[in-house]
């Protein structure tokens, strides 16, 4: 596993949309790249579209069948050794985990995901990639820290070792807190 900074700064735009929308996205976002997905088990669709930063006075698109529409610099990615960013970032399931973390809990809550619960999930052999965001900008639900999970099979979902990382001691004080409601979503690549 070798954590790689090189993307910090580097922003996304995530867009959850209704199923068929995602090809018909506006011009002009900068979204050449953009790599589209479906929701495993809702009728949801999503565009994630690579942009050179994301701040706070970038402007969310805005579009009849937008379901949530967010802006977010990269922090940290986490490889998978022998594993380059370009080949994860093609991985075919895509688990997107948000939180909405206060001021006072940041600190806290980046350090148990960076030195804990990112190491215990990359010792399951699919777990090929994590990338994970400030939020800059969103709509319509609130949330601070996003995390992509890019792993090459949906199995690797119910691996013992994800099982092992949701199950620690510093997880189980975190999830006392109030605010530590994750909300959960997983995609597969079109």
């Amino acid at each position: 596993m070798s954590c790689d900074t090189t993307g910090a700064g580097a922003g996304i735009l995530y867009w959850e949309t209704a199923p068929e929308a995602p090809e018909g996205l506006p011009e002009g976002l900068g979204l050449a790249d953009a790599r589209r997905y479906a929701a495993a088990e809702a009728p949801l669709g999503l565009v994630i579209a690579e942009r050179g930063g994301a701040g706070q006075g970038d402007v969310l698109p805005d579009r009849a069948g937008d379901l949530s529409r967010h802006l977010a610099r990269e922090v940290s990615r986490t490889l998978r050794d022998g594993i380059d960013a370009a080949a994860a970032l093609d991985a075919p399931v895509i688990n997107s985990i948000w939180f909405d973390v206060p001021p006072e809990g940041e600190a806290e809550f980046d350090a148990w995901y960076d030195t804990e619960h990112i190491p215990l999930l990359m010792r399951a052999p699919d777990w090929l990639m994590v990338r994970r965001f400030e939020v800059a900008a969103r709509a319509p639900f609130p949330a601070t820290r996003l995390s992509l999970h890019y792993i090459a099979r949906a199995e690797a979902l119910a691996a013992p070792e994800r099982q092992a990382a949701r199950a620690t001691p510093w997880r189980a004080f975190l999830a006392r807190r109030d605010w530590f409601a994750p909300r959960y979503r997983v995609f597969r690549r079109l």
